[in-house]
């Protein structure tokens, strides 16, 4: 298991290593949670991806779920 605190650090370990399953901070410094999730499907990534927020709205879940995290 891999905790950090910025995104920067966050994407360099999903480039580095591969991962059953992400829990993504929508709010992330430097880059954010949603930025990661989509880089990380365009990738071809298969590992379901929990996004997690404080400010949920509708709109937040749909660009979520545009982002290709699992409902």
């Amino acid at each position: 298991m891999d905790a950090v605190r910025d995104g920067e650090t966050a994407q360099w370990l999903m480039c580095e290593k591969a991962y059953d399953r992400l829990i993504l901070d929508w709010m992330l410094p430097r880059i954010s949670g949603l930025a990661l999730c989509q880089s990380y499907r365009a990738a071809g990534e298969p590992a379901p991806i929990l996004m997690i927020t404080v400010g949920y709205t509708t709109a937040d879940e749909v660009f979520g779920l545009d982002a290709a995290a699992d409902p």
